[in-house]
């Protein structure tokens, strides 16, 4: 008896300990906007990243080049090939998975590319490499201006990042040109839509 009594609570402070209080869950979910004749785009995905800033700032702009090398990322490891065709509404959108954040604010988001990867596309039937010389060693960024989103605590947040292909695949090369380009679709917090601009 005694130790079925002690067991739970040993399983009780481990299960505490690991579900860092105080920290806010942030679900990720990528979507595309397809663009004619390309059927097939994929991108060998190393990891998501996250930027987080202290809530007290009021955060820097999408563009502001000095979140590229600061602190304040948050990685999530994807490492596998995705194909963005397909991922045109919401429902039918890619679940990347879950990262848990500190408070603060989100002030960028960006999806970085395995180097060494095969990234592909099918543009009218014929599937050839994608050149990805454009896409900075950083990743691709969200390029609209976005508010900084408020995180809090112990909360939970979802976002739909947007892929536009037809302003990503530029025809060249002997095939088609990546051009960083990313969109924040949608951002909810405690399953309620979050003004984005």
């Amino acid at each position: 008896m005694k130790y079925a009594w002690i067991a739970p609570v040993a399983l009780g402070l481990i299960a505490a300990c690991d579900s860092q209080p105080g920290l806010s869950r942030l679900s990720l979910r990528l979507m595309n906007t397809p663009a004619n004749s390309v059927t097939s785009v994929v991108l060998d995905v190393a990891r998501v990243e996250v930027h987080v800033e202290d809530a007290a700032q009021d955060g820097r702009p999408p563009t502001d080049g000095s979140i590229d090398q600061g602190l304040g990322w948050r990685p999530l490891a994807i490492d596998q090939p995705i194909d963005l065709a397909g991922l045109h509404s919401e429902t039918s959108a890619r679940a990347l998975g879950e990262i848990d954040l500190p408070a603060g604010m989100i002030t960028q988001l960006r999806i970085v590319l395995n180097p060494k990867g095969k990234h592909t596309a099918t543009i009218d039937g014929k599937t050839c490499p994608l050149a990805t010389a454009k896409v900075p060693p950083t990743g691709i960024k969200i390029t609209h201006p976005f508010k900084a989103f408020h995180i809090g605590r112990s909360l939970r947040h979802a976002v739909w990042i947007d892929a536009p292909l037809d302003q990503m695949i530029v025809p060249g090369n002997g095939c088609a040109d990546l051009k960083p380009v990313l969109r924040i679709r949608r951002f909810q917090t405690s399953g309620k839509d979050v003004a984005i601009d």
